[in-house]
């Protein structure tokens, strides 16, 4: 059955439109209310045959925390949605307290977030007991049932689409939008990996690392412990099986950071955005702030930066962005993402890459854009009225220059860089 669908469609690509035809599609007709004395834990599989033989493994995409995925609907307010692989949702409840308002862990697959005219609201988009797959262009559908009922007319539904992109490519999560065609009650969220392709060998388990030396330092204050006298410079740190040289900033201080150093002779690390007043702002990094046990990059840390200009951002004066951003608020998205803003993260000459599981995602209203792995480098563009990328669940609006949340600024991972021409 071919699926009609209106609003703005989901962009993987700068320029280019993904639409999904659905080789079988189930609907279901169920208005019952929602049953409420489910079992928690139901099982939810990882992986699927698909009638043609291929096997699809999704468990490199599990995690904890659910992912959070913005709606693209026009005047859909502050919604949101929240999708995990292989789990379902996290409890969220809001300030309805009537059962068939909330998601509930254990039991709803996704679950939406309503807060247009400050309405608190959270809705279940599907049971994990009804998933229904088939086989779609592209890659695989998900259909969830027995969602909340939205105004007592039909229990809400949810239709995933994981969708298979070429090797290299970054992966690209949302938007998500409601199914205008179907009626109020379905909604889609579309998410697109080279990982969710087909016939994929699982990633083999993670070795416990090996155990530190003796007297090895695992941070820039162990160093500090060790000799008091120590002075900011390179040091060789140690610790979960990660062992680099890093950056010691501060140390005169009491409360020294670790830092990655940018080779001189790779390209600017800069981030961009043009406002709504036509004015740019690029931020310029020379050294990112690391956790040497984690290798998480904080986003907002720019002791070692420098930026040109000033835009007006709501009642705020703008004069820096942090790192991995690009966009603009100029004008809505030109065929092609031809006007697209550009920014940069040049990890040439440390060892140092970005890990494939730091996904970016357009944000914004008619976001256009894209972001390229290119080995050691990743370039970001982005452009819309106003659209924008960033790494996903980083919390930050560039217009209203709000947010820049330090809970959210450690999302950016790295992990060691591997030379293809060496493993031969």
């Amino acid at each position: 059955m071919w699926m009609q669908t209106t609003g703005i469609v989901t962009l993987f690509a700068c320029g280019i439109v993904s639409h999904v035809k659905s080789k079988s599609m189930s609907i279901s007709l169920e208005t019952s209310a929602r049953p409420e004395d489910l079992p928690l834990n139901i099982p939810h599989p990882c992986s699927w045959t698909a009638p043609n033989g291929d096997k699809y493994d999704f468990s490199p995409f599990e995690r904890v925390k659910d992912y959070v995925i913005r709606s693209s609907t026009p005047n859909a307010g502050e919604n949101l949605y929240y999708y995990n692989f292989c789990r379902g949702v996290e409890t969220r409840v809001g300030r309805e307290t009537d059962p068939g308002y909330g998601c509930r862990e254990g039991i709803d697959a996704g679950c939406q977030y309503d807060n247009r005219n400050n309405a608190d609201d959270y809705y279940s988009l599907g049971l994990l007991s009804t998933a229904k797959w088939s086989a779609i262009e592209g890659g695989v559908q998900i259909h969830y049932t027995k969602g909340s009922n939205r105004w007592e007319t039909r229990n809400r539904e949810l239709f995933v689409h994981l969708l298979c992109l070429p090797e290299g490519s970054a992966a690209i999560l949302g938007p998500a939008r409601l199914i205008t065609s179907m009626g109020p009650w379905a909604y889609e969220i579309n998410i697109s990996s080279h990982l969710l392709c087909p016939n994929q060998t699982p990633p083999a388990p993670t070795p416990p690392p090996p155990p530190p030396p003796p007297g090895s330092i695992a941070s820039c204050a162990d160093e500090l412990l060790r000799n008091p006298d120590a002075r900011d410079g390179n040091y060789k740190l140690w610790c979960n099986g990660h062992d680099f040289e890093y950056y010691c900033a501060g140390m005169q201080t009491g409360s020294p950071n670790a830092y990655v150093s940018l080779s001189p002779t790779a390209l600017n690390t800069t981030s961009r955005y043009t406002g709504a007043d036509k004015q740019t702002v690029e931020t310029h990094f020379t050294k990112l702030r690391v956790d040497p046990c984690t290798l998480h990059v904080d986003m907002l840390d720019r002791t070692f930066s420098t930026s040109v200009g000033r835009r007006v951002a709501g009642n705020n004066i703008i004069d820096w962005e942090p790192l991995g951003i690009a966009g603009s608020c100029v004008a809505p998205a030109s065929p092609g993402c031809g006007s697209s803003v550009t920014g940069l993260i040049d990890l040439s000459g440390t060892p140092f890459a970005i890990k494939s599981t730091s996904q970016f995602t357009l944000q914004g209203y008619l976001p256009c854009g894209s972001a390229q792995y290119r080995g050691q480098t990743l370039e970001l563009k982005a452009e819309g009225f106003c659209g924008w990328i960033s790494v996903e669940g980083f919390v930050y609006d560039p217009e209203r220059g709000v947010g820049r949340n330090a809970s959210s600024a450690w999302l950016l991972e790295l992990t060691k860089h591997v030379d293809p021409e060496r493993q031969h």
